[in-house]
C-alpha cells in the first residue's frame, strides 16, 4: 500500500508555480490528513516506523453485519519511502504529460545518498503481527496514528 500526507502535499502544492497536484497523481492507497490544532508537519511520514489504524464507529455501521476488521485495529508496518518517476506527471484521463509535480519534487525531495532518487509517500504492508486469514478493512474516517522511529524520538 501506498500513504501520503495531506500536509506534505499541501507544503509540496505551495511551491509549485502552476497548477496544485491533486493526491490522485500519486495513486496513494490511504491519504492522511491531520486532526487537531497545530501547524503541519509536511515529510512528517519520512520519519514513521508504521501507522496504527483504529476503526471509527459510523451512525450507518450496523452492528448485525458481519465484522470485517479488527475493533482494536490494525498496524501498518512503513516498509520505506516511495520512489517517484515521471507517472505522477500523466494526467490519468487526458495522459497529457506535465512537467509537474515531478519538477518541483526533483528540487524539494532528491536524496543524494540515495543514487539521486526523489521521494514523496511511504510504502506499507500489513503489521507483522498480521492477522491470520481474518478480513482487514480501512475506512474513510478511521483514526490513523503515526508510529515514530525510535531513533527519531528525541
Amino acid at each position: 500500500m501506498l500513504a501520503i500526507s495531506r500536509s506534505s502535499l499541501n507544503h509540496l502544492n505551495a511551491l509549485i508555480p502552476q497548477t496544485p497536484a491533486p493526491a490522485s497523481v500519486f495513486r496513494a492507497n490511504i491519504i492522511l490528513a491531520q486532526s487537531g490544532p497545530g501547524p503541519e508537519r509536511p515529510y512528517d511520514e519520512d520519519h514513521w516506523s508504521g501507522i496504527r489504524v483504529q476503526r471509527v464507529k459510523s451512525i450507518s455501521d450496523n452492528d448485525d453485519d458481519d465484522d470485517d476488521g479488527d475493533e482494536a485495529g490494525m498496524e501498518l508496518d512503513v516498509l520505506g519511502p516511495c520512489r517517484r518517476c515521471q507517472m505522477i506527471c500523466v494526467d490519468q484521463t487526458t495522459a497529457e504529460r506535465r512537467e509537474e509535480p515531478f519538477v518541483t519534487l526533483a528540487k524539494t525531495r532528491r536524496k543524494e545518498g540515495e543514487g539521486s532518487k526523489i521521494f514523496f509517500g511511504v510504502h506499507c504492508a500489513l503489521g507483522a503481527s498480521g492477522h491470520g486469514h481474518k478480513k482487514v478493512t480501512v475506512r474513510v474516517g478511521d483514526r490513523a496514528i503515526p508510529v515514530r522511529n525510535e531513533k527519531d524520538e528525541d
